[in-house]
């Protein structure tokens, strides 16, 4: 996997569980919508078209369900593997998500 995927599938299992953490379920805390709302909301430090090839990455190895269409996607969620992949790299402590996170983003941005 490359390290901007990573860095997306690590991003957005943070928001998961900070959307947990407010209170949401579990199934509307994994959804993120399309390609433009989500990476708006979240990752806009990214370049844009890297952002769309990280989540069609991630899409092929079954982390993210996403709906693609004309290069991009219309609908995006977290997928349980996705989930269980991100638990396992952050050994489910947040600092240590936060930890990889950061040092993920110094390399690629």
């Amino acid at each position: 996997m490359t390290n901007e995927a990573k860095f997306v599938l690590l991003q957005l299992y943070s928001i998961y569980l900070d959307r947990i953490d407010e209170g949401m379920s579990k199934r509307s805390a994994s959804y993120f919508g399309s390609d433009e709302s989500s990476f708006n909301a979240f990752f806009l430090d990214f370049n844009f078209e890297d952002y769309i090839d990280a989540v069609l990455e991630l899409k092929h190895r079954d982390f993210v369900i996403a709906s693609a269409e004309d290069g991009g996607f219309l609908e995006m969620a977290l997928s349980r593997e996705g989930i269980a992949y991100s638990e396992s790299e952050s050994k489910k402590d947040y600092k240590t998500l936060m930890d990889l996170i950061r040092d993920l983003k110094k390399l690629i941005i």
